[in-house]
């Protein structure tokens, strides 16, 4: 605007206010909807709101389950069910449930419904230039996701988990804390990595499968089967 244009009556606040509504465009914060009000999505609510510049970028609208009783369980507004939600234009949304089986049939059931999914990597996780990270994945502090890996959608890595150099991880697996997966591993979709298991270099866990707490992977592990120990081995129920 030229300067003798402010001497046109209402010129000036005319310029004021689209000063005020490009400052209010820039702040804006994008909003997230957690799903699942558990213990992780608890646990993603405080992870999340601590880390630098979060705040800055995202705001929590709330949390929607399944499970009425858990309405008080996370500190945000609780906005019903998972059923019922419908997916707004411009709301991602953070799958918090722990489960691979049912945060799959979750992720897929909001997604046919339109909804999209954020993917949120926390400041402090070594993330290499060349690894590939799908839509919705959650990366907790001090993880690591090497070099040429690749994280199908959906995809839960905790803290201090490794992701080595070449991995691929299926949509809507868990990799629990401290779980180590050697180079080349290939893991299937929906697969279930307990706390401080490991994968030896280029094995295979099959999708859905489920490896114990501390558990070693020598060999590869059809799909389906839950194993436990070192080696690993299949549990019979």
């Amino acid at each position: 605007m030229a300067d003798g244009d402010y001497e046109r009556p209402g010129a000036r606040l005319a310029e004021l206010a689209r000063l005020k509504r490009i400052i209010a465009e820039a702040n804006e914060k994008t909003p997230l909807v957690l799903v699942g009000a558990g213990d992780l999505g608890r646990e993603v609510y405080a992870r999340i709101t601590c880390w630098p510049g979060f705040n800055d970028k995202y705001k929590i609208a709330g949390v929607i389950d399944d499970d009425l009783s858990r309405d008080k369980n996370v500190a945000t507004p609780f906005l019903g069910t998972i059923a019922d939600y419908q997916p707004t234009p411009g709301v991602l949304l953070v799958n918090s449930i722990g489960a691979s089986r049912t945060r799959a049939r979750v992720y897929a059931a909001l997604k046919a419904k339109g909804g999209k999914f954020a993917t949120l990597i926390a400041p402090n996780a070594t993330v290499c230039q060349d690894a590939e990270i799908g839509e919705g994945a959650l990366v907790f502090d001090n993880a690591v996701i090497s070099a040429n890996a690749k994280l199908g959608e959906d995809v839960l890595v905790h803290n201090m988990a490794v992701v080595g150099h070449d991995v691929t991880v299926g949509n809507d697996s868990v990799v629990e804390a401290f779980v180590f997966l050697g180079g080349h591993a290939e893991i299937g979709a929906g697969v279930q990595l307990h706390t401080r298991s490991t994968v030896l270099p280029s094995m295979k866990v099959g999708d859905n499968a489920v490896v114990g707490v501390s558990s070693t992977c020598l060999t590869d592990i059809p799909q389906g089967t839950t194993v436990f120990g070192t080696p690993a081995k299949p549990l019979k129920f």
